[in-house]
């Protein structure tokens, strides 16, 4: 479980700054919403909806259902990381 935690922070960080380097992350920012606006702009907000999508796609791949708690964990870490 725990190299599980590892490779969805990892993967989360690398999409994050990804996006961030890309210019993605502003120009969403500027063509969303205001919540979907703050949550761009806090990398914690962002670690953890990103780190949900990792998870749901492994999850999606064979991870059991219970994993989905994955991402509390990985949260931290990514913003971290960042």
């Amino acid at each position: 479980m725990l190299t599980y935690v590892a490779i969805i922070s990892l993967i989360s960080a690398f999409v994050i700054l990804f996006i961030t380097k890309t210019g993605y992350r502003t120009w969403l920012a500027e063509r969303s919403p205001k919540l979907i606006y703050e949550m761009l702009n806090c990398d914690f907000c962002l670690s953890f909806w990103i780190s949900v999508v990792v998870t749901l796609a492994f999850m999606i791949l064979g991870l059991p259902w219970y994993y989905i708690f994955l991402p509390i964990l990985t949260a931290p870490i990514t913003r971290f990381l960042l």
